[in-house]
């Protein structure tokens, strides 16, 4: 798994308008052992493993795990690549049978409106013990899992001006702790939330809150260097769905007036993670960072498109990754990279390529041969 992650950072450091040099890549610390792409499915992974390197060899795909998905596409996956999955996420319907209510309710489950979670399902117990039993302790048994993703920012709008971290103990500490009592100590048990102070009650930590202990890893998702380089940030706008949240503008990190940068992303979350998740964190408890590999164009919060050449964006990732790669084996709590990218680009993104709406671009842009 070390090698893989070796292998996927070189490649992306190393790979330059289509070429790539074949060093041998310098094997990573210890602690980083999960390399992934939110989103990525078996179409993914096809794409990475198609052709040869550089030695003749044919390649293999270079992640590590796959972060989310359908459980039948998760077990073609290990069957085809020995690739391991996190089950989830659990916020979706994938699994739940026809009839049953869904673990998390978000904004359209409830009445009134409360976005995004407003509570967990009345009957979340048995849809969760169901689920364990048909999928997820099988996988894990024979390899298909090693944990399970609870979901992405499903206490996104627990702000400290409403509830402090109350949703973290109401929403997600019950389903997370019932998963641990099923599961034992060695699943894995992940979460990803919105970064950023707006979303984490400083206050609270500092008197000692902690982050959930039956969780695993964490992961909060927060982008910059969105645009192409050298580009002034525009003017913020309102959050539309969201009026009282903090303003954001394109490129979500991005003062008005000051130019976009891809490191600024990497210096940002250093300081957030070191003043506000590790203090809350358990000893056993470790981060998942979550990179911003926006490949071939940026998107923007409204689906907008900022004109950004393949060349551009290649060389912007590059930087972006080479700098979570410094801080992450300089700090040891992070345990890997779920990169992330848009989903809904549209067909010229790519040039004269047409890429499916719901593909990643990172893999058709970022390392394409």
């Amino acid at each position: 798994m070390l090698l893989l992650l070796a292998l996927a950072l070189a490649q992306l450091v190393a790979t330059s308008h289509g070429s790539a040099t074949h060093s041998a890549p310098v094997p990573p610390p210890p602690h980083l052992k999960i390399m992934g792409f939110y989103g990525m499915g078996p179409y993914n992974l096809e794409l990475m493993a198609k052709g040869k390197d550089g030695g003749g060899t044919l390649r293999t795909p270079w992640v590590t795990h796959m972060m989310e998905g359908r459980f039948v596409d998760q077990v073609q996956v290990y069957k085809s690549y020995r690739i391991p999955s996190f089950y989830g996420d659990m916020s979706s319907r994938y699994e739940v049978p026809e009839g049953a209510e869904k673990i998390f309710l978000r904004e359209k489950d409830c009445q009134p409106a409360s976005y995004p979670v407003c509570r967990l399902g009345s009957q979340w117990e048995s849809t969760l013990d169901m689920l364990v039993q048909r999928d997820i302790k099988p996988g894990l048994l024979n390899g298909t899992l090693v944990g399970v993703f609870l979901g992405d920012e499903l206490c996104c709008e627990d702000t400290p001006a409403r509830t402090g971290m109350q949703c973290w103990d109401t929403v997600l500490k019950p389903v997370a702790d019932r998963l641990r009592t099923l599961l034992g100590p060695k699943a894995l048990i992940y979460t990803n939330e919105c970064g950023g102070e707006a979303m984490w009650n400083t206050t609270m930590i500092a008197g000692g809150w902690k982050i959930p202990a039956s969780l695993d890893v964490v992961s909060t998702d927060y982008y910059a260097g969105w645009l192409p380089p050298g580009t002034q940030c525009p003017k913020a706008a309102k959050c539309p769905w969201c009026p009282t949240c903090p303003c954001f503008n394109t490129s979500g990190l991005c003062p008005e007036g000051a130019t976009d940068a891809p490191a600024t992303e990497v210096s940002h979350m250093r300081d957030f993670i070191e003043r506000s998740m590790l203090p809350a964190m358990h000893p056993h408890q470790r981060i998942l960072a979550v990179p911003g590999t926006f490949g071939c164009h940026a998107v923007d919060l409204y689906n907008q498109t900022t004109p950004m050449s393949n060349a551009s964006s290649e060389a912007a990732v590059v930087e972006k990754l080479s700098a979570w790669l410094a801080y992450a084996e300089e700090e040891e709590r992070i345990i890997g990279f779920k990169c992330v990218c848009p989903v809904h680009p549209p067909p010229s993104a790519t040039g004269s390529r047409s890429v499916p709406r719901h593909r990643p671009l990172a893999i058709d842009c970022v390392h394409r041969r």
